[in-house]
């Protein structure tokens, strides 16, 4: 009876030592944000969609919107100066591949390689593309002529299928049952 409670109690134990080297460590944190730094970041929408502002991004949507806490910011499109603020705003994008500068006073961040599309998800975009590629329609009495032709075409094939068929199965009968008469 000792000897099993002492098993046990040596069993607790290594189990306790296992448990606190398998726990991980305390990992601390950063610093605390301080109240006066400047935090800034921008992003494009469409409809529900939010594409955030990075480095080799693809957004949707021409309105950048930027939201920061600075005491004044600048934008910079290409390195050509774009709008600066005190408070959140937006500006207009044209599409293609841009580099996007955000700057302050405590605050420089430079995004190359953003692509910029236009907005999808609306009729806009498909009817670019429609205007773009030039469709060649095709004429409606021109399809059913092409239409009618593939009927007559299709019922003749079938039909010379068929009676080949039905000439060989014919054929096979009467050979197999073909008697003849000789005659002196």
């Amino acid at each position: 009876m000792k000897e099993e409670k002492s098993i046990h109690k040596g069993l607790a134990f290594v189990i306790l030592v296992a448990v606190c080297i398998l726990l991980p460590t305390v990992s601390g944190q950063g610093p605390p944000v301080d109240e006066n730094s400047c935090i800034a970041y921008a992003y494009t929408n469409s409809e529900n969609h939010l594409f955030l502002l990075g480095q080799n991004t693809s957004m949707f949507g021409s309105t950048l919107n930027i939201v920061h806490n600075c005491e004044e910011l600048e934008i910079y499109v290409d390195g050509f100066f774009q709008a600066s603020s005190s408070t959140d705003f937006s500006i207009l994008i044209e599409e293609g591949i841009h580099n996007i500068t955000i700057q302050s006073n405590e605050f420089n961040q430079t995004f190359g390689s953003v692509m910029f599309y236009p907005d999808r998800l609306n009729w806009e975009y498909e009817w670019q593309i429609i205007e773009n590629s030039k469709p060649q329609f095709i004429d409606i009495e021109l399809a059913a002529l092409q239409t009618n032709y593939a009927v007559g075409i299709g019922i003749f094939i079938v039909w010379v299928l068929s009676t080949y068929v039905y000439w060989s199965l014919i054929s096979s009968y009467v050979d197999r049952n073909f008697i003849e008469e000789v005659v002196q």
